[in-house]
């Protein structure tokens, strides 16, 4: 399908394609892997979208029917795995370290998988309301389900930079006790004026 991008955020990976992954970065890529927008156009076969619903598209590209992505492993998606780097599943907007698929960071945007990879949202609520499902949000939930805090307990959030700060508000939202850790003045700052978010500790 094609999506009218309307929202694509700007990570802090895709500052690395500009550094050290540079050589993988070619002229003419397009990057960005946060977007969501309005389905333009829909392929015959696409079921579960139609023009006009609104999307969010996750930055992973899995096909959501292999062995993998059956067992929740969409990184690793068995069909769209790039051999040729010995990585996972494709990005979109990664180069050609994976798979070199166009980004979100553009007017359009091809998506595969119509039917199992985007997310639909309702209309209404701006964008920022969503956005975030793309990567900040399950990225941070994963992480802190990584973290295993037992029920009760205390973590420390080192960065309290997009993630960080999503991890933070995740965790006390699930009842931990949250200390947050950044040398940024202004992240700090957003972190002690949220009413349930972390205790800001400069390090």
């Amino acid at each position: 399908m094609i999506v009218k991008i309307t929202t694509s955020g700007l990570c802090g990976s895709d500052l690395h394609l500009y550094e050290v992954l540079g050589p993988f970065l070619d002229e003419g890529d397009i990057l960005g892997h946060e977007p969501m927008g309005v389905v333009e156009e829909a392929g015959s076969e696409v079921t579960e979208v139609a023009p006009g619903d609104r999307v969010v598209i996750p930055f992973n590209i899995s096909c959501g029917t292999c062995f993998m992505c059956s067992q929740g492993l969409h990184s690793q998606c068995e069909t769209t795995q790039v051999h040729a780097q010995g990585m996972g599943a494709s990005l979109f907007g990664f180069t050609k370290l994976y798979g070199q698929v166009p980004g979100g960071q553009a007017e359009y945007l091809w998506v595969p998988f119509g039917n199992t990879l985007p997310i639909k949202v309702p209309h209404g609520p701006a964008d920022q309301r969503f956005v975030y499902l793309s990567d900040v949000l399950p990225t941070s939930w994963q992480a802190v389900q990584y973290a295993d805090i037992p029920p009760g307990g205390s973590v420390v959030v080192i960065g309290l930079g997009p993630i960080g700060d999503m991890c933070a508000r995740i965790a006390k939202h699930l009842g931990a006790s949250v200390i947050g850790v950044d040398l940024v003045p202004e992240r700090l700052e957003r972190a002690r004026a949220r009413r349930d978010g972390a205790r800001p500790q400069r390090a």
